[in-house]
């Protein structure tokens, strides 16, 4: 869920740069706009998508454009982490951003990469400049630095964040672990299908439930090493 808002950022970045000269390259244009426009418009007002784009360190905050709706997210997260209960143990550790010799006129993250590379240096928010003082300390430190690698995993990053962030790591691992796609469900249910089936309909629940599962398992769970 929380690569959502920075596609959907980039691919308006994308757009605004397109120059066609043909009629119906500005008809095709102005179309997709018209569409992105009506299904994401007020994308960034989604409780669930802003908060893990947020807690994505990725991501965080610089893709957002409607300072209203990320500082109601902000102050959401704020109140979340300090219901929490933890020990605060001080460590220090950096973020990497993407290099600039990845970036190219053709990609698609190129808006991203723009972003995170202003924000190598100590990031501020300037969308969020007169609600500092309402934010906690541990929010205001981890929007206060650069974001991370395109290519590392959230998760695993919090991991490492954890120690200097230990509150909005609970929160992190909690938004974060959400999968945005019914895939895997209905590949599931598709698999109980095949199961259970007309010729099989005398199997019970533990039964079947054991046989879905074996099914579900990897070849290297079957197939011994050599």
């Amino acid at each position: 869920m929380s690569l959502v808002i920075p596609i959907i950022s980039c691919i308006n970045d994308n757009l605004s740069t397109m120059l066609p000269t043909s009629r119906i390259g500005v008809e095709f244009k102005n179309a997709i706009t018209d569409e992105m426009k009506k299904r994401f418009e007020f994308i960034e007002n989604n409780y669930l998508m802003s908060v893990s784009t947020i807690l994505d360190p990725r991501f965080k905050n610089i893709h957002f454009k409607d300072a209203l709706a990320l500082s109601k997210h902000l102050r959401f997260i704020n109140s979340s982490i300090n219901s929490l209960s933890s020990t605060v143990e001080d460590h220090l550790s950096t973020d990497s951003s993407d290099s600039a010799a990845e970036y190219g006129t053709t990609d698609l993250w190129g808006h991203h990469k723009n972003l995170a590379r202003k924000s190598i240096k100590t990031y501020v928010d300037k969308t969020n400049l007169g609600n500092q003082k309402h934010l906690g300390p541990e929010i205001t430190m981890y929007l206060s630095t650069s974001v991370s690698q395109l290519k590392t995993d959230p998760l695993i990053t919090w991991e490492e964040l954890k120690p200097m962030y230990p509150l909005i790591h609970k929160l992190a691992t909690k938004y974060l672990s959400g999968v945005s796609t019914s895939v895997p469900s209905e590949r599931l249910f598709s698999c109980a299908s095949n199961t259970i089936s007309k010729t099989r309909n005398r199997l019970c629940g533990k039964s079947a439930s054991k046989l879905i599962f074996l099914n579900n398992l990897d070849d290297q769970f079957w197939l011994l090493p050599e």
